[in-house]
């Protein structure tokens, strides 16, 4: 009867003792978070060393051992190796240098600002990242007056007016492209991109007085169609 008891005392023992930001430095980053920033293995100084994320992943193991729970997390470096790898070997099209939903027949084709998730996530090889950030730069993609559309301009169903998801610029997606930028070091373009976002989002609130859920890429007024009655908590990031 005691063997059961000693068993599980050993056992929430030694997991107890993990430490989830050294265990998550070391298998994601091969690394020891202990040799960088304030030197502590904690939350706040994962969060500067590694980015959201994965620290994410850490607060998660914390949790888990708090409650009590630790085996119910023990699978979660694995996961993230796993859709890293499955990303980046089935959604990356080599020939066009950019990451497409699947599917069923296949890569969609269709350039979206969700591609650069990818970059938030850390997950692009340094190999692949100028050319995934070009698209940033270009023109005829997503560099319009007013950056960055949700779909780029070269797709056949690209509204000028907005249209919501076909070419609308949303503050959450935009926060996003910029934390990305500044997570693989891209910071000047980062600051370019937020300064162009800022001056539109000026620019129509001094015509309209409010804020507004979506933005035109090519006009200076807000997307077609949008709203202003719940969205001070997305486009006051």
């Amino acid at each position: 009867m005691w063997y059961p008891i000693l068993l599980t005392a050993l056992t929430a023992y030694l997991l107890g003792n993990l430490n989830g930001a050294v265990c998550m430095s070391t298998l994601l980053e091969k690394d020891d978070v202990r040799n960088h920033g304030s030197g502590n293995a904690g939350l706040t100084n994962f969060l500067r060393s590694y980015g959201g994320w994965k620290t994410l992943l850490v607060v998660l193991i914390d949790m888990g051992k708090i409650l009590g729970h630790e085996q119910d997390t023990a699978w979660l470096a694995e996961e993230v190796e796993m859709l890293t790898a499955l990303i980046n070997d089935k959604l990356w099209s080599e020939e066009d240098a950019f990451y497409y939903d699947m599917w069923r027949t296949g890569l969609s084709g269709v350039k979206s600002i969700g591609a650069y998730w990818t970059l938030l996530a850390d997950i692009v090889p340094a190999e692949r990242l100028p050319r995934l950030i070009a698209h940033l730069e270009n023109p005829a993609e997503f560099k319009r007056p007013h950056r960055v559309p949700t779909l780029s301009a070269d797709h056949p169903e690209y509204n000028e007016h907005g249209d919501y998801w076909r070419g609308s610029v949303w503050a959450p997606t935009n926060y996003m492209v910029l934390k990305g930028l500044e997570r693989v070091g891209y910071h000047d373009l980062a600051h370019e991109i937020a300064c162009n976002t800022l001056d539109n989002v000026v620019k129509v609130f001094l015509e309209t007085d409010t804020v507004w859920e979506n933005y035109s890429s090519e006009h200076v007024r807000p997307g077609n169609p949008a709203k202003t009655d719940f969205v001070i908590d997305k486009t006051s990031l």
